[in-house]
């Protein structure tokens, strides 16, 4: 049976989501966004049997706690929750969050905590982590934003792979006259 755990870079999903925002992207009505703080859609951690949900931010203390109870309590295991999972949200007052990311990562493939891997972040740094956790033998899904300049690797090392912006908006912005 699959076992999935979900990583989520949560400093790359909130940059490039209110960038894309910015730029007149209309946001889904499920998408939860609290500007600077943190964006979430309970899609960015579907998967089957689901164990953990990490959510690995950059930020000072008094933001975290926000940013915990809105993943934990309202994103998800709101009205909308799709299962009971643990969500952990990482914060680090330094740029630790992307090694804390990949040294999870490994470590749920080492010790057989899982079989199945969502990585939420189109960063080309995780593409060796994708290599790796393929490697040993995990089942690699890949969440990303695939507008602009994507790494053509993100869409041929996974197993799987969806645009960000298939979950967390509902359309494009209108071509400028």
């Amino acid at each position: 049976m699959s076992r999935g755990v979900v990583l989520i870079d949560g400093d790359y999903l909130l940059s490039n989501y209110e960038k894309m925002k910015n730029d007149g992207w209309i946001r889904a009505s499920e998408t939860v966004h609290h500007p600077g703080e943190v964006v979430w859609h309970r899609e960015l951690s579907s998967i089957a049997n689901r164990l953990r949900v990490e959510y690995y931010v950059h930020t000072g203390k008094g933001k975290c706690e926000v940013m915990r109870d809105c993943i934990a309590e309202r994103c998800i295991y709101g009205k909308n929750a799709t299962s009971t999972a643990t969500p952990i949200v990482t914060c680090s007052p330094i740029k630790s969050t992307a090694i804390d990311f990949c040294v999870n990562a490994l470590r749920y493939a080492l010790e057989n905590i899982c079989t199945d891997i969502v990585l939420v972040s189109g960063d080309p740094d995780y593409l060796p982590l994708m290599e790796e956790l393929k490697r040993l033998g995990m089942r690699v899904h890949a969440r990303f934003f695939d507008c602009g300049t994507i790494d053509p690797r993100f869409h041929s090392i996974p197993d799987t792979f969806t645009p960000l912006e298939r979950i967390l908006f509902s359309g494009s912005p209108l071509p400028q006259k």
